[in-house]
């Protein structure tokens, strides 16, 4: 095999030639010893088999790298492009309907920081008999090719839900094929969603990309989206001007063929572009949004996690205390519809959470409003800084100590922390 640094310098197909040519050396190995050669071996015959378009030697490997996958019988593998490449080569239109920027944020507190950072193009296509499939957040182009940059995550990183292997060298991915196909006559805009339900990413990486829904006039465009959104889901969809008739709802591990699929790359989330952040305010925020707020609504608000169940307070009760006698309520946004979350932002004048969704209540809160984001030592801070900027709000980091044991773990950053009990209380009489 060529060193690395040569082999990057080879044309696509010559790169995929000379992996597909290793394959019988890796076969044999794995047949020698019954599927127990090292991980890595596994992961360096796997391109390999991408590239001789083997899928069953694309299965073996798979299996003996995920167990998850042992009972799973086809694969598929599928090129990969950039939307504007794939565009360009395919004799599309990819418009861009905003460029690239330099952002700058600045300090809205003395307990934060500035930053200065570039977004991606917003880009926009109609692709003729475009594909999705529902789990995997990236839209298919009319040959098959997986348009990698049209989804929310990049598409390096292999969710659980979604197992699958990208090689960038090749431009392939490996993955688990449809249950079956489906097509659909009409003219559809590409929304999907986060499969778990996510709201953070809801909000800042689905939603924005609404911004094209009427680029052509179609009002009574369909947009297709995941059939189990949740109710909050759907009454943000409401705002936005997306009612339930407007909606495809697609059923998770099958691939939807449409007439045409309109896809909007909104780019990088975090951190946000303002535009977006713009886009999403305009449609969630009502200034005095209940002249009767909802019993219990005040100006000081603690966003809990109770629902998530991650990222834990580890003295919890004496956060509680503290809170109680600086006059917060406690809520659960994710027990909330859309519209109590709104009566009870409505007044908010200081809103503090450990860093996460539940912090993006703060679109619902009005301008002038304080967010304390409660941090693990060591985290950067990707949206809620810039979003607080963006929405006229002050920010603050309070930097906490990791807990000694982490009783939930969804993601690595999950991480329990303790409370400055001390220090947050001064900063509350400061801001009074």
């Amino acid at each position: 095999m060529l060193p690395e640094d040569e082999f990057s310098t080879l044309d696509l197909n010559r790169r995929r030639t000379l992996l597909a040519d290793q394959l019988p050396w890796y076969l044999g190995e794995i047949a020698r010893t019954a599927g127990l050669v090292s991980r890595n071996t596994l992961k360096q015959a796997l391109p390999s088999a991408m590239s001789a378009n083997d899928l069953v030697a694309v299965g073996t490997i798979l299996k003996f790298l995920d167990p998850k996958l042992e009972h799973v019988e086809s694969y598929r593998i599928s090129p990969t492009s950039d939307l504007k490449g794939w565009c360009d080569k395919s004799g599309i239109i990819c418009e861009v309907l905003q460029e690239a920027q330099t952002v700058k944020i600045a300090a809205t507190s003395p307990y934060t920081q500035e930053a200065t950072y570039a977004t991606d193009p917003v880009r926009f296509a109609s692709i003729p008999g475009g594909c999705w499939v529902v789990g995997r957040d990236f839209a298919i182009g009319t040959d098959g090719t997986i348009l990698k940059d049209t989804g929310h995550w990049p598409i390096s990183i292999a969710r659980s839900g979604d197992p699958h292997f990208y090689v960038a060298d090749i431009e392939l991915i490996a993955q688990t094929a449809p249950e079956k196909s489906i097509y659909i006559d009409d003219d559809v805009f590409f929304l999907s969603g986060p499969v778990l339900h996510h709201f953070g990413h809801w909000i800042i990486d689905f939603l924005p990309r609404l911004r094209a829904l009427n680029r052509y006039g179609k009002s009574n465009l369909k947009v297709a989206t995941l059939e189990s959104l949740s109710n909050i889901q759907r009454d943000t969809l409401s705002l936005c001007g997306v009612q339930p008739n407007d909606l495809i709802s697609c059923k998770p591990r099958i691939q939807y063929k449409f007439r045409t699929l309109h896809v909007c790359q909104t780019g990088q989330s975090m951190p946000p572009n303002p535009e977006n952040v713009d886009f999403v305010r305009s449609k969630l925020y009502h200034s005095g949004a209940t002249s009767q707020p909802m019993q219990g609504a005040g100006a000081r608000i603690f966003a809990a996690r109770g629902k998530v169940g991650t990222r834990n307070i580890e003295n919890a009760d004496e956060v509680s205390r503290l809170l109680a006698e600086e006059g917060f309520i406690q809520v659960d946004f994710a027990r909330l519809s859309v519209a109590e979350q709104q009566e009870v932002m409505a007044n908010a004048r200081i809103v503090i959470g450990v860093y996460g969704s539940n912090l993006f209540a703060l679109y619902y809160a009005p301008p002038g409003c304080t967010v304390i984001a409660l941090m693990p030592p060591g985290h950067d801070d990707p949206t809620i800084m810039h979003t607080c900027y963006m929405l006229q709000m002050r920010h603050q980091f309070l930097q906490c100590e990791a807990a000694l044991v982490t009783e939930a773990k969804k993601w690595k950053v999950d991480t329990d922390i303790r409370v400055d009990c001390q220090e947050l209380r001064r900063r509350l009489r400061e801001l009074s």
